[in-house]
C-alpha cells in the first residue's frame, strides 16, 4: 500500500495528473483499492487481492478505449 501523496516529490502538474488518471484507470479495472477515511484526507492506494494481473491483456489499456 502507498498513500497518494508518496507517489510525488517533484513532478509537474501534469505528471500528476496523468498518474492520477492511470489511478483511475486501475479502480475502473478493480486492479486497486483505493481508501479514504474523511474528505480531503489521506488517499490510501491498495493492490486487490482479489485481482490477477497475470491474466491482463495490456491492449485493454489503449489510450483510445
Amino acid at each position: 500500500q502507498i498513500e497518494f501523496g508518496q507517489l510525488f516529490t517533484h513532478f509537474s502538474r501534469n505528471e500528476i495528473i496523468t498518474t492520477f488518471q492511470a489511478l483511475l484507470e486501475m479502480l475502473k479495472y478493480q486492479y486497486i483499492v483505493v481508501e479514504q477515511q474523511q474528505s480531503f484526507g489521506t488517499i490510501i492506494i491498495k493492490r486487490n487481492p482479489d485481482s490477477d494481473l497475470k491474466e491482463v491483456d495490456i491492449e485493454q489499456f489503449d489510450e483510445y478505449n
